[in-house]
């Protein structure tokens, strides 16, 4: 788990948390392909951060795309087809990749948005613990501890919580 970020009120400035999930991302994506291919996803529960992460990623040169709630059924699709063959080796997606979407192993997921809910930190957590086509089951997880709020420092404390049960 990485450390915490600002917060303006009970809301967490995604332009801080930001400058500390960006550069982290693109040091797995740079780091772990001379690795290890990965299928890649970064997930954040507001659809103007994931678009400020897109644009951010893109900068750097990396080929990445970004699913959301707008987007219509056979976008969703294709960019996890894409996403499935290795055409597209990073994907960030809003909540909407929680829950129904049959999506391929993953090899690293950084989770962008915090929140408390076990189920759904389970959920994506699964989205990575899948078996994979060469049989192996590694996954990467790339969570942050917000320190700034008493209610976002719970949060963490309770994702931490359910890792250590569910032994992740």
């Amino acid at each position: 788990l990485c450390p915490a970020f600002s917060k303006r009120s009970c809301e967490v400035d995604h332009h801080v948390r930001d400058r500390t999930l960006g550069p982290s991302a693109v040091e797995l994506i740079y780091r772990r392909d001379r690795l290890l291919p990965l299928l890649r996803a970064i997930l954040v529960r507001m659809v103007d951060h994931g678009k400020r992460l897109l644009r951010m990623l893109r900068h750097e040169r990396i080929l990445v795309d970004f699913v959301y709630g707008e987007d219509d059924t056979q976008v969703r699709r294709t960019l996890l087809q894409r996403l499935g063959t290795g055409e597209l080796p990073v994907l960030v997606a809003s909540t909407v990749f929680d829950e129904g979407i049959d999506c391929p192993s993953l090899g690293a997921i950084i989770l962008g948005g915090g929140g408390a809910s076990r189920i759904k930190t389970i959920q994506r957590f699964g989205r990575g613990a899948r078996p994979k086509k060469d049989g192996k089951n590694e996954l990467i997880v790339i969570d942050f501890i917000d320190e700034t709020n008493r209610y976002l420092m719970s949060h963490s404390a309770q994702r931490l919580q359910v890792y250590e049960e569910e032994g992740f």
